[in-house]
């Protein structure tokens, strides 16, 4: 059971953030450099052109960029993060002298992680390089967990819960192929649609009562695709709670079991324990 706003991976700590400067003004490159040092980071590098940006970006490997925007060369900071995002995984964070709606219109753009305006006081960056660097990891995570969503071979699907009824909100592909329906016709359906003339009715029961309770639930039946089709689903139901403890979202994980249960209801036959009936006709997915 997994409660909302809940960290499941391990933090990380920001301190010691190894940081690149681009700013093409000496002195103040210099300066900016003190500062970040004794806010406790390392600055592994001051670039003053964009070429050179984007090589101690690819060579440095920093964990944050911060960036003037009014730099010389072709590339002015702004074209720089441009070409920086493109290619590499680092949250920008962009220093400006301005905050006229034109600089700051063509900025947005790029998906800077925040801006500083300059000339600032020395502890003024802090807060916006340590709220960068937290949300960049943190959609990091948030990345990894949906790849490996994707690439599950177990159909898995998010549902939203609103007064004990729930609709489907998110899937994978996998989920996709089970059912036969895509992600986009999910959102606007819930649980009947595994339900058809060959389903066990006792055991979606137990999937609405579980979800009436808040309990997690496993159970193992035939459910109804979308081109009339049938398979042996084995489902696993898992209750994720808000932060008041109450059910808003379940999290299903399925797999086609067809073959197995195939197997199984072919040897009982062959004992002489009964005759698979109307589920002989359900089909696999996957061969």
């Amino acid at each position: 059971m997994f409660r909302g706003g809940e960290n499941i991976l391990v933090k990380e700590d920001t301190t010691n953030a190894r940081i690149l400067l681009v700013k093409d003004e000496a002195i103040f490159a210099h300066d900016i450099k003190q500062r970040l040092k004794r806010l406790g980071y390392q600055v592994v590098g001051i670039a003053d052109t964009g070429a050179e940006a984007m090589k101690l970006a690819t060579d440095t490997k920093p964990n944050l960029i911060l960036m003037d925007i009014s730099i010389r060369g072709p590339l002015d900071g702004i074209g720089t993060a441009a070409e920086i995002a493109g290619h590499a995984d680092v949250p920008i964070v962009l220093l400006t002298g301005h905050s006229d709606s034109t600089t700051f219109g063509r900025a947005k753009h790029v998906g800077p992680y925040g801006h500083v305006l300059i000339p600032c006081e020395d502890r003024e960056p802090q807060t916006s390089i340590e709220m960068a660097i937290h949300r960049h990891r943190s959609e990091a995570k948030a990345r990894l967990l949906f790849e490996a969503m994707s690439i599950s071979s177990d159909g898995i699907a998010i549902a939203d819960v609103v007064n004990d009824e729930w609709r489907f909100a998110m899937c994978n592909p996998a989920f996709e192929r089970l059912t036969g329906y895509s992600s986009l016709e999910l959102r606007s359906l819930g649980l009947d649609i595994l339900e058809g003339p060959e389903t066990e009715s006792a055991e979606m029961e137990c999937l609405r009562l579980a979800v009436k309770q808040g309990q997690e639930c496993q159970t193992t039946f035939l459910a109804h695709r979308k081109d009339g089709g049938s398979v042996w689903n084995e489902l696993k139901l898992s209750i994720v709670r808000d932060l008041h403890g109450q059910v808003s979202h379940l999290l299903l994980s399925c797999r086609d079991v067809t073959k197995r249960k195939e197997t199984e209801l072919a040897r009982r036959q062959l004992r002489g324990r009964g005759s698979p009936p109307k589920s002989c006709r359900a089909r696999t997915l996957v061969d």
